[in-house]
């Protein structure tokens, strides 16, 4: 990813979106992401500017 704003979803494997972070400042090279209220098992983080987007696989347990 480039230099640009990004925005960061986060999905359960039914596809339901149980997070979302808009506008994420250019250059962040770590993201908190408040996570202890989700249950044990896989989720699917994207992440995407305007040009790009990136999958990434989250298994909390």
């Amino acid at each position: 990813m480039n230099d640009e704003q990004f925005n960061v979803q986060l999905f359960d494997v039914t596809g339901k979106n149980v997070m979302e972070l808009r506008e994420v400042k250019a250059g962040a090279r770590e993201i908190p992401l408040a996570i202890g209220h989700l249950e044990n098992g896989m989720y699917l983080v994207n992440v995407f500017t305007a040009s790009e987007r990136q999958t990434l696989r989250l298994i909390i347990h």
